[in-house]
This record gives structure tokens, sequence and C-alpha cells, in this order.
């Protein structure tokens, strides 16, 4: 079986061919001392024998140090370092202590066949084999002092036989290697390719930034990790700003350009250990480890300022003349106790950013902790609102969101009005279920991309009256039922389910008219584009008078310039 594991039969092959070549070069030092041994019983040149000892044990130890040092990194080099030693060691002995017929030439085969498993093509084979026939020349003529050995029949039967042995151990290696070293190109191939394949998996085609897939694998092994620790995680989802109109001005190829830029800039502005993702169409991801909530609106700001700053092509055409970017963001163990739940009110937090004149960062805000955190004591009650809440989102997220927006915005006119704690509290229960009647409407109403039907528009009125059969057995309060009942009532009496009018329509019913209107106005829907916040304010005055109480409209509008001029 073939393990591939990156790396792992490479690591295999060197170190298969480093165990060869020790064992190969310990064989040619022990028959070196052999002969050494031999020739000093036989000869008057023992202090020749001795210094050639050590000359020799020196050797390999450097040798031996010099292979474990550089092999990983310069295999090929050290080898050939080493090849030539050997010759030069050898060449060295038969020098001192030989002859034409000296024992020492017995080491050539065992040097040669060394070189035999480098030297696969015929180039290597011919250097190798002239370098060896070198190495014997020197060594006869050190010893004779003449090149009168060239004429020795013995000498040339001496090379040729050397010559053979190499010539044939070249052949038996390739043959035995061939298929394994196949195998192991095939195998290093393959690797390569399955590494590439990794990377294409991962990887978004256009920024080469990480993908969708990615960014979900990678947030439930750092939520994991965060939790084992005790420790923060943030995540940033981000959108550009008017990116339809760009492209629509610029053209799809220009688009694509301005999201590879983007790529770059988010790359180049984040930490070491962030993790930058492309989440799909102009929207990105950024996944912060180990980071706060106060923390991640510092590096937030710092992406949507480099990014407001920076010379786009054709930005002049932009609102503002400027490229932007919102960013919405959430933090564990604050905003989520899960990873589908933090990158979930991350993406709600994105969708206020853009609602709140684009170009800005929001932090995940939960209008059910900020009214339980407020001092309301009805314990019942928010278990109750929970419910009603996980209801609602199951059945339209529009409406979930919507519900959101319109409490903060109720809450800030309220505030404005100078309505007490009590009656404003009651204000933002109303406010958060004012459209909790929807989950008695069919979906396919809800979420009808083109115009209604008679019947349909009849439907969809009828949510006012069931959203108080839900509440009013579970909520006995003078304004909350009243604010939901009548929050569709028009100031002119043109509005439903009783066509009250004027001062007839409850105080919080004509806020819930005006701010929910206003963030309908401001926001997608399956049968029309958001408005521009100058195009709703524009909508709001016209209407003052007719759908919404004028002097609500007045001080709304306070609101707005107040808020406009914060940001």
């Amino acid at each position: 079986m073939i393990d591939n594991r990156p790396g792992t039969i490479e690591q295999q092959f060197k170190e298969r061919s480093r165990s060869l070549e020790l064992r190969r070069r310990l064989i040619l030092l022990l028959l070196s001392l052999v002969f050494l041994t031999f020739v000093s019983f036989n000869t008057d040149r023992k202090v020749a024998v001795i210094s050639v000892t050590t000359f020799l044990a020196l050797f390999y130890l450097v040798y031996l140090y010099i292979f474990l040092r550089f092999f990983e990194k310069k295999y090929q080099v050290i080898w050939w370092a080493g090849f030539l030693l050997d010759l030069a060691v050898v060449g060295f002995l038969i020098s001192v202590c030989g002859r034409i017929a000296s024992p020492f030439v017995l080491l050539y085969p065992l040097v040669m066949i060394g070189a035999a498993a480098i030297c696969p093509k015929e180039r290597d084979f011919i250097i190798a084999g002239s370098l060896g026939h070198v190495s014997y020349a020197w060594a006869v003529y050190s010893f004779t002092g003449n090149f009168s050995f060239y004429l020795d029949a013995n000498f040339w039967i001496i090379c040729v036989l050397n010559g053979i042995i190499f010539l044939s151990t070249v052949q038996v290696i390739q043959l035995l290697t061939s298929d394994k070293d196949k195998l192991y190109y095939l195998t290093r191939d393959l690797e390569r390719k399955n590494k590439r394949l990794e990377q294409v998996a991962v990887t978004d085609g256009l920024t080469g930034l990480y993908n969708h897939k990615y960014f979900w694998e990678r947030i439930a092994e750092e939520f994991e990790r965060t939790q084992r620790a005790g420790r923060s995680i943030t995540v940033l989802m981000i959108d550009i700003d008017y990116f339809k109109f760009y492209n629509d001005k610029m053209g799809h190829l220009k688009g694509d350009e301005l999201l590879r830029q983007l790529s770059e800039i988010f790359n180049e502005n984040v930490r070491r250990g962030d993790i930058v993702c492309r989440y799909g169409g102009e929207e990105f991801a950024i996944i912060l480890p180990e980071t706060d909530e106060e923390e991640g609106l510092k590096i937030a700001e710092r992406l949507r300022n480099v990014v407001a700053e920076y010379p786009f092509e054709g930005r002049e055409h932009m609102p503002n003349q400027q490229v932007t970017v919102s960013i919405g963001m959430a933090s564990y163990p604050k905003d989520a106790a899960d990873a589908k739940e933090l990158v979930k009110r991350a993406d709600s937090a994105l969708y206020c950013a853009k609602q709140k004149n684009k170009n800005s960062v929001q932090t995940y805000y939960s209008v059910l902790e900020d009214m339980k955190n407020s001092g309301a004591d009805q314990e019942r009650l928010f278990k109750t609102m929970e419910v009603m809440v996980s209801i609602i989102n199951a059945k339209d997220s529009y409406t979930g969101g919507h519900s959101q927006r319109v409490v903060r915005y109720a809450r800030a006119l309220g505030k404005r009005l100078g309505l007490n704690e009590g009656r404003l509290r009651a204000l933002l229960y109303a406010a958060f279920l004012h459209d909790i009647g929807k989950i008695e409407i069919d979906k396919k109403i809800l979420n009808k991309p083109g115009p209604l039907t008679e019947k349909e528009r009849k439907e969809i009125k009828k949510h006012t009256l069931y959203g108080v059969n839900i509440v009013e057995p579970v909520l006995t309060s003078e304004v909350i039922i009243p604010a939901i009942k009548y929050h569709h009532e028009h100031f002119d009496g043109s509005g439903y389910p009783e066509g009250l009018k004027g001062d007839q329509i409850p105080l919080e019913a004509r806020i819930l008219c005006l701010v929910d209107s206003f963030d309908a106005m401001r926001a997608n829907r399956p049968y029309r584009d958001a408005l521009s916040l100058e195009e709703a304010i524009g909508e709001l005055k016209i209407n003052a008078g007719r759908q919404f109480d004028p002097k609500l409209v007045s001080k709304f509008l306070e609101v707005i310039k107040l808020e406009k001029a914060m940001n």
C-alpha cells in the first residue's frame, strides 16, 4: 500500500538512499583497513601505512559530518564530492603502498558500484568512468614516477575489467530500480497534483482567497479551539457598497478587478493568523481568532478606512466618489454560543450596516438581550417573546431582521418624544412583535416577487388581527395590543383594520406605522429594490399628514439627521 501523505515517498526514498550510501562507505572503509593491515606485514613502509590509516580515519569522520549535515538540501552535490574523495583515497593508497596490480585496485569496483546508482544517464556514466580512470592512472604514476605503465597490458586489463564491472553494475541497478523509480516519480507527480487539487478545492478562482467551503471548515475548527481555550473569536462579514452600480458602470471585467484589489487590501491589513475568505459574490468573511469585540472593531474600522481611501479606478462614478464597504461583526462568547449562530449574527450586523448609510461598521445587537438588561422583570414575558422570535425567523427571515430594526427606530423616536421608561419598554415589545401575525400568512404570499392579487392583499391585511390573537393570551398590556392591532392605520383614515384617523390612532401605533414604513422603504423586497436614504426621507415628507402623523415625521427626521451626523 502506497503512503500518499505529502512528502512521505520522497522522504522514504532519501532515507533509503542515505542508508545504502552509508553502508557502502562503511564497507569501503573496512576493506581499506583490511588491505592496509595485509600490506603492513609485507612491506617496509609501515610509517606510510600508519599515515594513510590516520588520514583515512580523519577523512571519513569529516565526510560523515558533511554527509549528515547537508544531505537533505544538497544530496547530489554531496554525493559527487564524496565520489571524488573516494577516488582520491583509493588512488592515494595505491600511490603509497601499491603498483599496477595492487590489491587496493579491488576497491575501485566498490566505488564505481556506488556511482552506478547515481549515474543513470550516459553523460554521468562517461564522467564517472573517466574520473575513475584518471584516479587509477594518477595513482600508478605517483608510484612508478613515469607513464610507461600505459604500455603495460596489465594496466589496460584492469581498466577494462573495472569498466565492465561498472557498466554491468549500472545495467543491473537500472533493471532493479527502474520500476521503483517510475513508481517514485509517478507518486511524486500524483502528490503534487493532489496538493494542487486540494488547494483548488478551498480557493476562490478569481481572488485567490479561501472560498465559502473553507470558511465553514475553519470557523468550525477555530470555534472549537476557542471554546477549549476559553478565549474569544470574532467574525467580520464584509459587503461592497453599490457593487451592482459599479459593475453596470464599469463592466464586469472591472468589477472582477475590484474584487481582486479588495482581496489584496484585506490580506495586507489583517494580522498573521487571521483568515480572509470570499464568502460569495461581493461578500467577504474574515475569521479573527483570539479576538474580542473591542479588538475586532479596531480591525474592522481599519479595513473600512483603507478601502474608502484607496484610489480605485472608476471611484469618481460612485456615491461620494468612493468605493466603500459595509462591515458587520459578532464575537464569541458575547454574541453567540456556537459557530453557526456567530456567523448568522455577523451577517445580521452586516445587514444593519448596509441600512445605516453604508460605509460603516456595525456590531451585532440583540433587541431581546437589550430589553432584558434594561430592567424588564417579567421573566415569563421574556421567555414567551423568545419563542415568538424563533417563530418569526422560521417563517420569514426578512420579518426577523425587519423587527430588530423597527425596534431600534422606535427606541430612538420614543426617546426623542420623551416617553417614560415603562411606556418606552412597551413600545419596544410592540415593535418587536408588530408583524407576529404574519406567521398565519402563506409564505408564498409573503415572498411573492410580483404584485399581489386583491384576495392576497386582503389576506395580508389580516396579519394585524392575527397578531392580536397570538399575543393577547400571553401579554396583557394597554399599550402593546393596540399598537400591534393599529400599526397599519393611516393618519388620514385610509388605513386598516378599522380606518381610524388622527389622534384616534394610539401614539405607539402611529410611531410603529412611521418606523415600520421607513424600514420597509430602505430594504430590498421580493417585488422592488431598496430606496436610498434621501428617497426614503422624501417619501416621509410627501406622506406626512396622509399616511403618517406630521409631528412624528418632523421628530423622526431629527433622529435621522442626528444619526447621520454621528456616523
